[in-house]
């Protein structure tokens, strides 16, 4: 591999790397938008909530905590 090749290579795998990380932050304000609701408007427990969602309860805790901060 030649220099350019392997700094043209090591720019993609960079952006690459930026593109998921982008992608990964979507996915997990949306999944805070839905323990947001979940928390509001449903009798759901910490746990039921996390299960549902996919996620840890101490994740399901730090959305609760940022809707208590809110208030």
């Amino acid at each position: 591999m030649t220099p350019d090749e392997k700094a043209a290579f090591e720019m993609l795998v960079a952006r690459n790397a930026e593109a998921v990380k982008a992608e990964n932050k979507k996915i997990n304000h949306e999944k805070e938008r839905f323990i947001n609701y979940l928390l509001l408007e449903s009798n759901k427990t910490i746990e039921q909530i996390s299960e549902i969602v996919g996620v840890s309860a101490e994740f399901v805790k730090s959305v609760q905590q940022k809707i208590t901060e809110k208030k």
